[in-house]
């Protein structure tokens, strides 16, 4: 069996990469080394990227919500607070894409419509641009 399909099996054997993929909100190469498959993570990278043009879309919708950030230089980290019409789903969403960029969360809560969720002080900055760039990518 190819390595193209073995990713391709190992991706519909997980279907949180499998939805990301088709809403084209995936890093690649850490999709790759998550995989851990057999063969360098370069070709895995080039077999879900290719995967991605194969696959139907996924329909989203864009969610509009007002993003904060604060920083708590004590403890070296990063509070993002998204505040709007968010739910369970939302946040679900937004753990998945951080977890699939890398990006440790401390913590994360949703209370009335406010989603919370703590990063390392260093992800700060990077984690408001994925976070932000998801809430324009949530699955229906």
């Amino acid at each position: 069996m190819s390595l193209a399909a073995i990713t391709r099996r190992e991706v519909r054997k997980t279907p949180y990469l499998y939805d990301a993929i088709r809403a084209g909100i995936v890093n690649y190469s850490a999709a790759a080394r998550m995989l851990d498959l057999e063969g360098q993570d370069t070709a895995v990278s080039v077999s879900l990227q290719r995967l991605n043009k194969e696959l139907p879309p996924l329909e989203m919708e864009r969610i509009d919500a007002n993003i904060t950030i604060s920083s708590d230089e004590t403890n070296q980290q990063v509070k993002i607070m998204v505040e709007g019409p968010v739910d369970a789903k939302i946040l679900s969403h937004l753990i998945l894409v951080c977890h699939m960029n890398e990006i440790r969360i401390i913590e994360a809560s949703i209370s009335r419509g406010e989603i919370q969720i703590v990063v390392e002080w260093k992800e700060g900055p990077n984690s408001l641009r994925i976070i932000e760039r998801a809430l324009e990518s949530i699955p229906v």
